[in-house]
């Protein structure tokens, strides 16, 4: 799903609904597309993972 909604987003893209065993592998996909954190938000074993599209 990574690659689809890297393309989507604009600027930002708020995933949520992540296990926090999850975070680094999907936070590593991200990257791969252009995509970096600008925050993670924890809650228990549950995570938001904010990105943000790197600048050109």
């Amino acid at each position: 799903m990574a690659g689809p909604l890297a393309r989507s987003a604009r600027r930002t893209l708020v995933l949520s609904g992540l296990r926090t065993r999850h975070v680094r592998p999907v936070r590593a996909a991200y990257r791969a597309r252009g995509l970096v954190q600008r925050e993670l938000i924890l809650e228990e074993d549950w995570a938001t993972l904010v990105l943000e599209r790197r600048s050109s």
